[in-house]
């Protein structure tokens, strides 16, 4: 009996079959890499740690990444599972490094409230000057959210007062613009500069003034920013606020001695800006206030 048999296979399309089987290997592969990705971040989101351990033994999982193209650490930092974030930092898992999407792990944390989590971070020293999109530091973040509590501990932790974003917003223009009272009392108890500019040449009194930021302004006013700076435009906070039609900044900046006869580059004061934008209100206080 025989057990083999001589297969003949004609010339004509033995290239065919080779190239066949070259494609089959080549895109099983790949499947078997996705569904490889798949398992250790769905492992991440399960909290599954014996799983994620399997992966740190046969994987390079620092070249992971998920379709939204996070990291592992990222995925941990997330999912708030701080076992599997801390097993994941004691192999040097993308310490201080740029993550897809602009953000860092801390950055997500603090976008995600989660401040155990950033503790947790800073401790293995996370990127706590990292810039991820548009700039943002993790400082800036927390103060344009209005952290107050994480703010401190990143000051405390040497987080940079006078760090710049894409904007050249700094972390106390961030708070101010959303007005968010707190955070700009605490970093100007820090020293932040309250006259700094962005890359309009806008104060930090003109960004909460054009935003509306009632409390940002009164703070700002009490610990002496420059009330009649101007932008690049020539644009004063007092014609930004005008523009606005917010009547309780303008009052506001009247009363702490602005100039209502002062004109940006183009030949306008506050109330030829006022006027033009029918915000009738501001027009007629400041019209009381020119007679």
């Amino acid at each position: 009996m025989k057990f083999f048999q001589t297969v003949f296979v004609p010339t004509s399309i033995l290239p065919m079959l080779v190239l066949g089987l070259f494609f089959h290997v080549l895109i099983g592969r790949d499947v078997a890499a996705a569904d490889k990705n798949y398992d250790i971040f769905q492992a991440i989101a399960d909290g599954n740690m014996t799983i994620v351990r399997s992966y740190l033994n046969t994987t390079d999982i620092l070249a992971l990444r998920d379709p939204k193209g996070h990291t592992p650490l990222d995925a941990a930092v997330i999912s708030n599972h701080e076992d599997i974030v801390r097993l994941l930092l004691e192999t040097g898992a993308g310490v201080d490094e740029k993550r897809a999407g602009g953000f860092h792990p801390l950055n997500h944390a603090i976008y995600n409230k989660k401040t155990d989590m950033a503790r947790l971070l800073i401790g293995y020293n996370v990127g706590i000057n990292s810039m991820g999109r548009g700039g943002l530091t993790p400082l800036i973040t927390a103060a344009g959210l209005g952290q107050v509590e994480m703010v401190e501990i990143l000051l405390q932790n040497g987080a940079e007062i006078e760090a710049r974003d894409d904007q050249q917003w700094t972390p106390l223009m961030a708070a101010a613009f959303d007005d968010q009272d707190e955070v700009v009392e605490l970093l100007i108890l820090h020293e932040a500069d309250v006259n700094a500019r962005d890359y309009t040449g806008a104060s930090v009194l003109m960004l909460a003034a054009r935003r509306g930021s009632e409390e940002a302004v009164k703070i700002l006013l009490k610990n002496n920013a420059e009330i009649d700076a101007r932008n690049l435009e020539g644009e004063t906070a007092l014609m930004l606020a005008a523009v606005r039609g917010n009547e309780a900044i303008v009052n506001m900046l009247i009363q702490n001695g602005a100039d209502i006869n002062l004109e940006d580059y183009s030949g306008e004061n506050a109330l030829h800006k006022a006027r033009k934008k029918a915000k009738s209100n501001v027009v007629e206080l400041l019209e009381r206030e020119v007679q």
